[in-house]
């Protein structure tokens, strides 16, 4: 996970980014199931850039304006 935020005077230009990696190899024993064991991957990347404008830019207080996109992976 990570987030960075670059500015320029009220330009702000944030970038958020997730990836994780989650495994098993395990599986409950259950009645009347075939299968007692399992072989699990899951991969996840999530990044997040947005560009903005500082509405309010107060030494306790600052209201940006934001708009931007999603990329979403899951394998």
């Amino acid at each position: 996970m990570g987030l960075v935020e670059g500015d320029h005077k009220r330009i702000v230009l944030p970038l958020d980014m997730v990836w994780a990696r989650f495994g098993e190899d395990k599986a409950l024993p259950l009645p009347n199931v075939i299968a007692t064991t399992a072989d699990v991957k899951v991969t996840e990347f999530i990044l997040t850039p947005k560009v903005g404008y500082r509405l309010l830019d107060q030494e306790k207080i600052k209201i940006d304006a934001l708009t931007g996109f999603r990329y979403w992976h899951l394998g």
